[in-house]
């Protein structure tokens, strides 16, 4: 196959992805707004961490609820709040971090080291 073949459906790709990885509109730290998720609120989440993504987005707890990232990229990353509600701080690859959220809201994170890196999660009352 050609380049020239090829470098279309790539650009798509490279696009879809930038966008994918774009700043959230929720503000830093918790929030009244709602996830865009159907997903019910769990005692605990997992994430992955591949490929520069966070899997799955977003998630949704309970409060007091855990999420566990797994990083299963070659290379170190972070969760951490906007705004500083919470930080996994440096998982190493094959690693796991993990932190337990006490109080209801919306939080973006990101990876510090890759700030393209971005997930949400939402804590909900148990009720």
């Amino acid at each position: 196959m050609s380049p020239k073949v090829l470098l279309a459906p790539m650009l798509v790709c490279l696009v879809l992805g930038s966008l994918a990885c774009g700043a959230s509109d929720q503000e830093a730290g918790g929030d009244s707004r709602l996830a865009q998720t159907d997903e019910p609120a769990t005692r605990s989440a997992k994430v992955r961490m591949i490929e520069f993504f966070y899997a799955p987005d977003p998630v949704r707890v309970r409060v007091g609820g855990e999420v566990t990232w797994w990083n299963d990229d070659p290379v170190p990353h972070t969760a951490t709040a906007e705004g500083g509600f919470f930080s996994t701080e440096e998982i190493e690859p094959g690693e796991v971090g993990s932190v337990t959220l006490r109080k209801t809201g919306v939080y973006s994170y990101v990876c510090e080291l890759h700030p393209r890196m971005h997930g949400t999660v939402e804590v909900v009352g148990n009720s």
